[in-house]
């Protein structure tokens, strides 16, 4: 009896032992993952913990008895594990005592830790030399005052592109006369005409013509006088250190074309000459181009040979304040005038009338335009306590070519009924002016541009 047992306990350790081998053999170090138990609280990067307690000999001896067999389980066990450990796998329990869930687990791979690299540089394309790259036309034709930068700084990598144009007023560092100064060059009317020398001598001046109708004391309250003007303006700098520049211009006026009469009431002849005014002007002035104050004064001088003949003179004055960016002025103007003259009637020999310059007192604001030109109105009171409003306009029209016009009105001290129609004074104008060699738009950023028109019938008013 006794010997059939210890057949069957050692036929059953026979098979236990069996079934171990076959466990150890079914899991290769060649595959990729191994169906292990989980550890508790045990990171998969952790190396395993040493092995001790019943956690890490999850197969030791049995309450069961068989302390040889439990011996052999626990001696191959630990023979699987330093297989496993020299094939380079994490050796894990194959049993736990809380938990009953198979994981498939992959083995650790080898981390290889990096140095932080730089950032990454992006190769770029060689510049192309000017000659290499494609033309291409600017934005706008590069004109006097547009005060272009030369050509190679107008050069991209993509090829020549366009400047935009500066805020108005802005002091430019490619100003050949200076950052905050006028400009040289020629315009498209000159690049294949008449030559640099022509241009360099017309450069300072301008041109102008164009209709006009006005009305005074002179008049009696019986003529208009409408008709055709023309005349020039030029100015250029001082050669002083504080850029004072100084003005000289001309014009002619022709009036009454077709004749006039004075006095008919008294039987006025008719008078088939016509009206005809010479005006000249000169002065010094100062412009402030990139803000501040400016100012200048000038001599006017008028012939006026009409039912008589007076030559008149007067002094004009103009102080104002620019803005920083040049965009507005404010600031005061005035006429005040020097002599008298003797006019006499025809129809009355012996009476006469002494005629004067009227002297002006005004304020004036003055807006320059975004797109070239300026603006001013203007209103005072004169010497013989009339009232007066005014103002003037100049807008560009083409490269060198603008409109200018202006208007004034003496408003009478007097009603209609107690001659204040003979003491009225008006004045209109509209002129074409020609800038030759430069662009019309910039013409006021040249600081020897006339800071003063030519005197005229709106500029120099005449009273009795």
């Amino acid at each position: 009896m006794i010997c059939q047992c210890c057949r069957s306990n050692r036929s059953l350790l026979l098979l236990s032992f069996s079934v171990i081998v076959g466990i150890s053999h079914a899991f290769p170090a060649s595959l990729p993952a191994q169906l292990v138990w989980k550890p508790p609280k045990l990171p998969v990067s952790s190396k395993p913990a040493e092995e001790s307690g019943p956690s890490a000999q999850p197969f030791a001896a049995q309450p069961d008895g068989g302390g040889s067999g439990a011996s052999g389980k626990t001696a191959i066990l630990t023979s699987a594990r330093q297989s496993s450990t020299n094939r380079g796998v994490r050796p894990a329990s194959l049993a736990e005592p809380d938990s009953d869930s198979l994981i498939i687990e992959k083995a650790p791979e080898l981390i290889i830790e990096k140095k932080p690299e730089g950032p990454e540089v992006i190769p770029t394309p060689e510049a192309l030399s000017p000659e290499e790259l494609p033309k291409q036309p600017y934005m706008f034709a590069p004109q006097i005052g547009d005060q272009m930068p030369p050509p190679e700084e107008l050069l991209s990598e993509e090829g020549p592109i366009a400047r935009p144009m500066p805020p108005f007023g802005a002091c430019e560092p490619y100003s050949p006369c200076g950052p905050c100064g006028a400009y040289s060059g020629e315009s498209e009317l000159f690049r294949d005409g008449l030559g640099v020398c022509l241009i360099n001598a017309l450069s300072g001046f301008s041109f102008f013509a164009g209709i006009h109708g006005f009305k005074g004391p002179v008049d009696l309250g019986q003529n208009g006088n409408f008709g055709f003007h023309e005349g020039l303006n030029f100015g250029g700098p001082l050669g002083d250190p504080w850029g004072f520049g100084y003005q000289l211009g001309a014009q002619t006026v022709h009036s009454d074309l077709t004749g006039f009469r004075v006095d008919p009431s008294n039987g006025g002849p008719l008078d088939t000459n016509g009206r005809d005014q010479i005006f000249f002007t000169g002065g010094l002035f100062r412009r402030a181009i990139c803000g501040g104050f400016q100012g200048g004064v000038v001599f006017d001088y008028v012939h006026d040979s009409y039912y008589d003949k007076a030559d008149l003179q007067q002094i004009r004055s103009e102080t104002a304040f620019v803005s920083p960016n040049r965009m507005w002025e404010i600031g005061y103007w005035g006429a005040y005038g020097l002599n008298r003259e003797r006019f006499v009637i025809p129809t009355r020999p012996n009476e006469f009338v002494l005629l004067q310059p009227n002297d002006i007192f005004a304020v004036f604001y003055r807006r320059h335009f975004s797109g070239g030109g300026q603006g001013r109105l203007w209103a005072g009171a004169t010497g013989a306590g009339q009232g007066i409003i005014g103002g003037e306009a100049t807008v560009p029209l083409g490269t060198s070519w603008a409109l200018e016009n202006n208007f004034v009105y003496v408003i009478p001290k007097t009603s209609a009924a107690n001659g204040g129609q003979a003491e009225e004074h008006w004045s209109v104008s509209i002129n074409l002016v020609w800038y030759p060699g430069r662009a019309a738009r910039s013409v006021f950023k040249d600081p020897f541009h006339p800071l003063f028109g030519v005197g005229d019938n709106s500029a120099l008013l005449i009273r009795r």
